[in-house]
């Protein structure tokens, strides 16, 4: 079974596109931090939402907003960037979208509520 589960912070606010098919997603960065020895060190996830259900939820993010996004994790591709480096794209094809306490301002739908749950 391949399912997973990531916490971080939106790295740019979402972004919703068609591809050569004609299907609709939305697609976001996120920044999970990990600890180890005292030292951070922070890996990049591609989120991928193609559940027609979610868009509402996904286009009212934020970058720099708290999420928990859940569900299956794609094979990693491996590519060369613009610079020469190879970099891996690690991309989630998402669930399940939570929204979770942030200190940035606007972060949630709706202030009054954090503990909102709003995922699928």
């Amino acid at each position: 079974m391949n399912h997973s589960i990531l916490m971080g912070r939106l790295g740019k606010d979402p972004e919703e596109r068609v591809t050569k098919n004609g299907n609709k997603g939305i697609f976001f960065s996120l920044a999970v931090d990990s600890y180890s020895a005292g030292e951070r060190k922070t890996s990049w996830y591609n989120i991928a939402i193609w559940e027609n259900g979610l868009f509402p939820i996904a286009l009212s993010l934020k970058k720099g907003g708290m999420v928990a996004v859940a569900g299956t994790m794609l094979p990693p591709k491996t590519y060369e960037a613009k610079d020469g480096t190879l970099r891996v794209d690690q991309t989630l094809k998402c669930a399940a979208l939570y929204f979770l306490p942030s200190a940035q301002k606007n972060s949630l739908p709706e202030e009054d509520n954090p503990e909102q749950d709003l995922g699928f």
